[in-house]
């Protein structure tokens, strides 16, 4: 029988190529084994908000603030909020989605996509003027299935457990407690033609290391000393990968990733999903920056904006960037539109200030997130 970490692996596979429906059975399965696993409930509620059952969407993210608050892990409830949050937009509670949203920002302030959800919900808010907030900001008691969730549930339960090991087996007198999640630190830099990744895991067996390289995808599993599985995946990249050229290699206290750039030369400004810095020799217009990487082309973010995806859509990676700017950068005035400039080019795109008064003063340092480090390119 599948493991819940091979179940919700497949499971993000089926998310990412659109099978929205097998997705959420895969999730479904994995919950029924590990119906704690606060990660599971999240990417559940994603495929659901995708396929556009928005009530069982918003169940899954309450569902999983309710288990991140009770384990009492800040990251987890900040991821919790956004997904309900975004689900909230996507139901035309904007009301409610901008109060979400804002708490979530709260707790994961550099998370990049936040503040594209929220001008999308005051965006809606403003075309849908009288709405109230009628949300409260944390769930208190755990949400009950729908009957065609429960249903799902049981038919995995049931399916996962022979009828002979039913007869036979006793019943146990506490539930089954998983194992305490193992944080695994871990580091990029790169280099012209590739960027590399370093995770620092002791005696792993490189026999039981699973990584898959796409175009523009990646992810890597392996199993840890106390018995959980660790997965981290990144959908989609910063920028595009040479799938064939891209290789791992497991060593007894680290294991190193190399994705091979597609386009040599070309710098990514993080590792997951942003815009890859444009060619400084290109014919733009440029305003001045002191990036070390070169002027930015906002005049093209800016003239963009009437063609950005519609309110329904779910953006990510370039489009949701772009929209952001294209945003905040329209009709800005000349000290905000050099503060964006000065602020997302110095901090390597870990930053986006609209205070020149703030900004203008001294140099603004990269701020990657938890558990990377910034690197100078060269």
């Amino acid at each position: 029988m599948p493991s819940a970490a091979d179940l919700a692996a497949k499971g993000a596979d089926a998310l990412s190529s659109s099978q929205y429906a097998e997705a959420i059975r895969l999730y479904t399965e994995a919950i029924a084994q590990s119906p704690t696993a606060v990660d599971y409930y999240i990417k559940r509620s994603t495929a659901y908000g995708r396929d556009k059952k928005y009530d069982e969407a918003l169940r899954d993210a309450e569902q999983a603030l309710f288990l991140a608050r009770s384990r009492g892990k800040r990251e987890l409830i900040g991821q919790a909020q956004m997904r309900r949050g975004i689900t909230l937009f996507l139901m035309d509670r904007f009301a409610d989605a901008e109060f979400i949203l804002d708490r979530a920002k709260a707790i994961l302030p550099n998370e990049k996509t936040i503040p594209i959800w929220e001008a999308k919900a005051k965006t809606g808010l403003a075309k849908n003027p009288g709405q109230d907030i009628a949300v409260e900001e944390y769930v208190t008691e755990p949400i009950q299935p729908t009957e065609a969730q429960q249903s799902a549930f049981t038919d995995s339960a049931a399916s996962s457990t022979s009828p002979s090991a039913t007869a036979t087996a006793p019943a146990p007198s506490t539930p089954a407690v998983p194992p305490a999640p193992q944080k695994v630190r871990h580091e990029w830099y790169q280099t012209p033609t590739a960027v590399n990744l370093t995770f620092f895991a002791k005696g792993i067996p490189a026999d039981k290391v699973s990584v898959r390289f796409e175009p523009t995808t990646f992810s890597i599993s392996f199993p840890l000393a106390n018995g959980s599985d660790y997965i981290y995946d990144i959908d989609p990249l910063g920028g595009k990968v040479d799938a064939e050229s891209s290789s791992y290699k497991v060593m007894s206290t680290k294991i190193e990733i190399k994705l091979a750039k597609a386009t040599g030369g070309q710098q990514w400004t993080t590792l997951e999903g942003a815009e890859v810095l444009p060619d400084p020799k290109a014919s733009v217009h440029a305003y001045p920056t002191s990036s070390r990487t070169g002027p930015k082309n906002w005049e093209t973010l800016s003239t963009n904006l009437d063609s950005a995806t519609g309110p329904d859509a779910e953006s990510t990676g370039d489009t949701a960037l772009n929209e952001l700017f294209q945003t905040l950068y329209k009709d800005a005035d000349e000290d905000t539109r050099k503060a964006m400039i000065k602020s997302y080019t110095e901090s390597g795109g870990t930053k986006l200030s609209t205070n020149w008064s703030e900004v203008g003063k001294e140099y603004q340092a990269p701020t990657p997130p938890e558990g990377m480090e910034a690197r100078k390119w060269s």
